[in-house]
């Protein structure tokens, strides 16, 4: 029965070829061979590694942290991220509400933050991208949103939205925002934020709330 190898050949040597012939059929019952590549004597076999692929720029991107996939869609927020967000309304109480950030080249200095409580459309928070970036190193905000590593959990941020006389506290896992934020200072990049902006339509829209003398 002819045996199996693998011969050098190619000017260099290097490369390697089967002279084998046909493997014999297996007996009946019995498991078929394993396969079995073949290289060269002193050489390693090389390891994939996963590569994170930087989004195209100008493109918008979405990022779906329930199936970890990317998505581009045709027109919205440039920048999307779906998440779970757990709410406590009263001690020993935990309820989880979906939520998203969004973040928009047209606004570039601003996220936001939309809660769907049960309610026919969500209620959306606007606060500073600065803002959140400075929650995700330590406490940040005295106004109506303040955002800081949660305390029993370092790995949690929470966000607090503050009403007069209330106060709703959001705790969710920071990585996922801290990605979303990267991927926001990737499509405008901290301090160009006003090159985004549209100035003609902001002056547009000052003059139309202004009051019209009679």
């Amino acid at each position: 029965m002819p045996g199996h190898e693998c011969r050098p050949s190619g000017p260099d040597g290097r490369s390697w070829r089967n002279d084998s012939a046909d493997p014999p059929p297996c007996r009946a019952g019995a498991p078929p061979a394993p396969v079995q590549s073949h290289r060269a004597p002193g050489t390693r076999r090389r390891t994939r590694h996963p590569v994170r692929v930087r989004p195209p720029e100008g493109d918008p991107v979405t990022r779906h942290y329930t199936s970890s996939t990317w998505l581009r869609p045709a027109d919205g927020p440039d920048c999307v991220l779906r998440l779970d967000v757990v709410v406590s309304p009263c001690p020993g109480l935990r309820v989880s509400v979906p939520a998203r950030l969004r973040y928009h080249r047209a606004d570039p200095y601003a996220v936001h933050l939309d809660c769907h409580a049960d309610l026919d459309e969500p209620i959306t928070w606007l606060f500073g991208r600065e803002l959140l970036a400075e929650g995700l190193r330590g406490r940040a905000g005295i106004g109506d949103v303040t955002v800081r590593r949660s305390e029993s959990d370092p790995e949690l941020l929470a966000i607090a939205l503050n009403t007069p006389g209330h106060t709703v506290v959001l705790r969710t896992p920071a990585a996922p925002v801290r990605d979303f934020l990267l991927l926001s200072q990737l499509l405008v990049p901290p301090g160009t934020e006003h090159e985004h902006l549209d100035t003609g339509a902001l002056l547009r829209h000052l003059l139309e709330d202004r009051p019209r003398p009679e």
